[in-house]
């Protein structure tokens, strides 16, 4: 009944695919450049954030969110991961700011023309995504076993 072996290797395909995407924007991130710009770097992180949430809803839920709003996706995830908690804000200032910057990342970088974001704020977006996609792959590949014994693989 539970052996599904095409299942399987679907779900782990599309969480290879959004993790390599994940993967792709935070190597962006850490590029040393001459020119700064705070609000392009929270869109990255926000990207490396979402791609990492979209493979953890599709290995739990095989689920493809409608929309790719990041606080959206970020809720779905606390109903079965505990590394969503590395981005969630904390009760300090700077976490619920970072946090809110990440959330509106696009509207910021498209519609604002003054950003009044620090360094130290890109800063911060950029470790909170690397943490994240590394709690996240460990979680992930405890999941995709899971379900390789589940499909009988």
């Amino acid at each position: 009944y539970n052996n599904h072996p095409i299942m399987f290797q679907r779900i782990q395909e599309r969480w290879e695919s959004r993790m390599s995407k994940a993967e792709y924007f935070n190597s962006k991130l850490d590029v040393s450049d001459d020119t700064y710009s705070e609000p392009a770097k929270l869109l990255l992180a926000n990207q490396a954030i979402s791609q990492t949430c979209a493979a953890l809803l599709w290995v739990y839920w095989e689920y493809k969110p409608p929309i790719f709003d990041l606080d959206y996706m970020i809720h779905l995830c606390q109903n079965f991961s505990k590394s969503i908690k590395i981005v969630l804000p904390k009760h300090f200032f700077r976490s619920q700011r970072v946090y809110n910057l990440l959330c509106h990342a696009q509207y910021n970088l498209n519609y604002k023309s003054l950003h009044h974001i620090a360094i130290e704020d890109g800063y911060y977006a950029s470790d909170l995504a690397f943490k994240f996609l590394k709690a996240v792959r460990v979680e992930g590949k405890k999941r995709l076993t899971e379900l390789a014994k589940t499909h009988n693989i």
